[in-house]
């Protein structure tokens, strides 16, 4: 018998590999940093145009806010049809990694939505954030602080409880560098701007980039 004497198979040809999680995730992360981008390119551009004593929109301004809504449009297009296609997979997988990765999903949409909210307000409206001197408006600072220093720990930790031992174990590697960074690279950092080589240290500063090395730690544990 020979090879074209075999019965034809019903087995499909693909064209090409269906994206990851992770290169999902990233698409979705790069959609929301592409969105603050833009909506601080276009506030800029209007107070530039205001500044000048330009109208707000002539032709020249017209086309170009039309860019920039074009962009953006495409961003939550693209941040949109990554997230469905992640909700697709989550739907199949077991219920104890389908509720973790929900809880994931909607903790990262929040944190995007109130950032990219936070930074048009503070461009557009600063007198809602804060008052004559300078100083964040009490009820907001009240709001922040019950929602990141009592809603924040318990939902990490309630979203702990539902995950599953690789998942954990994740977590707790990424923990366990951001500890190791922060112990020894504040320090450091400090020592380094006691003797001019650096600029001071921010608490901020140093809160972000704990945040984005414990992401980084457990994306790679996760996905890859």
């Amino acid at each position: 018998m020979t090879a074209s004497d075999l019965p034809a198979t019903d087995t499909p040809t693909t064209t090409g590999a269906e994206p990851t999680t992770a290169n999902r995730v990233v698409r979705i992360i790069a959609s929301v940093i592409g969105l603050i981008f833009l909506s601080g390119v276009f506030v800029g551009f209007l107070e530039a145009r205001a500044t000048d004593g330009n109208p707000p929109f002539s032709i020249k301004a017209m086309v170009v806010v039309a860019v920039i809504a074009a962009l953006g449009m495409w961003c939550i297009w693209v941040a949109l049809r990554n997230s469905l296609a992640i909700k697709r997979g989550v739907d199949q997988m077991p219920r104890r990694e389908r509720k973790s990765t929900t809880i994931t999903i909607i903790a990262l949409t929040l944190g995007g939505v109130t950032g990219l909210g936070f930074g048009l307000t503070q461009s557009l409206a600063p007198h809602l954030l804060f008052d004559a001197e300078g100083m964040v408006q009490a009820p907001l600072a009240i709001a922040a602080v019950l929602l990141w220093g009592i809603a924040g720990p318990w939902l990490t930790n309630w979203w702990l409880k539902q995950t599953d031992e690789h998942e954990r174990d994740a977590y707790i590697e990424g923990a366990n560098w951001t500890a190791h960074a922060l112990m020894f690279g504040i320090p450091v950092w400090w020592v380094l701007w006691k003797a001019g080589l650096a600029v001071e240290p921010s608490a901020i500063d140093c809160i972000i980039l704990g945040s984005l090395l414990w992401m980084g730690v457990w994306m790679r544990r996760k996905f890859f």
